[in-house]
């Protein structure tokens, strides 16, 4: 038996749901990001230098693909080591510094920020500068449900084909201003914040 459809007001309500959810979403991916790139950038833990002592491959295994027999599995490095603060003469015997694009020699002294118990992150500006970029993009899909939020855009028939239309009637409101401002934000952040955060500021 086919379902009632939902009432005019119901749609609404759950359009704004959904708009919220995601503009919520893009906001707490984009903080999470940037703030996970903190200590790559030597911004964010107690900054020291770890001595390594044992590497290892990591293998991660992935699902299979629907469209494609090949699996999305990859491989990183963990090591352990000590790690030395530069503030103190306190040494952390148990270190360990997980994810590593290549595997390092034992004795080899690497710049690391220690964030949480024996856990040190490698201070890697490139490493930081994706992050700080991937969490300023996520301001542009941030900046497109703010604006389908509010406005009327997905909300009536044929939304799609109005997309100019309804862009040019926020002329001149506060709509606009917010919505360009957030793609600004982001479009700024990419191109100039992030490699100036991760380059320029640590040391």
């Amino acid at each position: 038996m086919p379902q009632p459809p939902l009432p005019p007001a119901m749609k609404r309500l759950l359009g704004r749901c959904v708009n919220v959810l995601v503009l919520v979403g893009c906001l707490a991916l984009g903080v999470g990001f940037a703030w996970s790139g903190l200590p790559a950038a030597g911004l964010r833990g107690s900054h020291g230098t770890f001595t390594v002592e044992k590497c290892s491959v990591v293998f991660h295994r992935g699902n299979y693909s629907k469209n494609s027999s090949h699996s999305h599995s990859y491989s990183d490095h963990s090591c352990t080591g000590s790690f030395r603060a530069d503030a103190g003469r306190a040494v952390d015997a148990q270190a360990a510094m997980t994810g590593l694009e290549s595997g390092h020699h034992a004795g080899e002294e690497l710049p690391a920020q220690r964030t949480t118990g024996h856990h040190v992150d490698l201070v890697n500006p490139v490493d930081a500068m994706k992050k700080f970029m991937g969490g300023f993009a996520f301001l542009l899909p941030a900046a497109f449900a703010l604006f389908w939020l509010l406005t009327n855009f997905g909300r009536t028939s044929g939304s799609w084909r109005v997309l100019g239309e309804t862009w040019r009637a926020t002329r001149g409101t506060a709509t606009r201003a917010a919505v360009v401002a957030t793609a600004a934000v982001s479009v700024v952040g990419i191109v100039i914040v992030s490699p100036v955060v991760a380059f320029a500021l640590p040391g």
